[in-house]
């Protein structure tokens, strides 16, 4: 989340914009670590953090092309993911 942060403020966003984006992640970081959630529900809120995360970056990289494959690998590696729960729902 620092990276996202550190190019949202270096591509010349205020700070403001760049806190909302940050903390969309950080939502889904927090309700990762949650002690409650089964396994199950964890690996879906995972998997839409890593969605976010990489729209995110996207977003505060004016759509640049490399941060476009960032986000194909991270689809990649969902794909490779044992349970396709967590997948479908996050896609």
């Amino acid at each position: 989340m620092p990276v996202l942060a550190i190019v949202g403020i270096a591509r010349g966003y205020p700070p403001q914009h760049v806190a909302v984006d940050v903390g969309l992640v950080s939502v889904f970081a927090c309700l990762a670590f949650w002690g409650s959630a089964t396994e199950r529900i964890r690996s879906v809120v995972v998997a839409i953090g890593l969605i976010v995360a990489a729209s995110v970056f996207v977003h505060l990289t004016g759509g640049a092309l490399e941060s476009h494959f960032y986000f194909c690998v991270v689809l990649g590696l969902l794909a490779l993911y044992n349970d396709w729960l967590p997948f479908l729902d996050a896609v």
